[in-house]
């Protein structure tokens, strides 16, 4: 049913006010990712406790497969593809322990207690019938006389739920979060459109 990953990321939530892309704080983390050629860069973070651009340090592949993005509240660790159907991502019981390992070294570096986790990953399942893209449509939302007159070609339905958890023997109150999205697009910079359930 899976037909195309789009990304994996965990973010580890952290007060990360103090990691700025300098030069020192350049040489501090290249050492911890020499093992996967990761190569400094920056880029622009505007968040609600700090409206003002601020600069922010990226640590990145050349083929951007994979990215460490150190925001000031955050840290992000993406995996993404680096073909048409995201083979290289495999799966997340691979990503998962790896991107865990890759926080822990900034964790341990710099002495930061996480306070939030959170896990995101972005599929496209195979093509379907139109038919099918409407029966989707039509068995997740109730909707009003003129959309069952007039179908949608896209859509969202997101749906939220709260789940207790034994982390480490410990009960975490854990968010679980289901996006359905019927997207169009195109693979490959307007080579092949698609349409179909994300």
């Amino acid at each position: 049913m899976i037909d195309v990953t789009l990304k994996y990321q965990a973010s580890i939530f952290i007060d990360g006010s103090d990691i700025l892309p300098t030069s020192d704080k350049i040489n501090e983390m290249l050492p911890l990712f020499r093992d996967k050629n990761l190569i400094p860069g920056t880029f622009t973070e505007i968040s609600a406790n700090n409206p003002k651009p601020q600069t922010r340090l990226r640590l990145s592949t050349t083929n951007n497969e994979w990215e460490i993005s150190l925001a000031s509240q955050r840290i992000d660790i993406i995996k993404s593809p680096t073909d048409a159907k995201g083979s290289n991502l495999g799966n997340l019981e691979e990503f998962c322990p790896e991107a865990y390992e890759l926080g822990e070294r900034i964790i341990k570096k710099y002495s930061k207690n996480a306070n939030r986790i959170s896990m995101i990953s972005n599929f496209l399942l195979e093509e379907m019938e139109d038919k099918q893209l409407i029966g989707i449509y039509t068995r997740l939302f109730k909707t009003p006389a003129f959309y069952k007159k007039h179908t949608p070609v896209a859509w969202n339905w997101r749906t939220v739920t709260r789940k207790e958890i034994d982390l480490n023997g410990e009960k975490e109150l854990f968010n679980v979060i289901l996006s359905i999205n019927r997207l169009q697009g195109d693979f490959g910079g307007g080579v092949i459109p698609f349409d179909r359930i994300q």
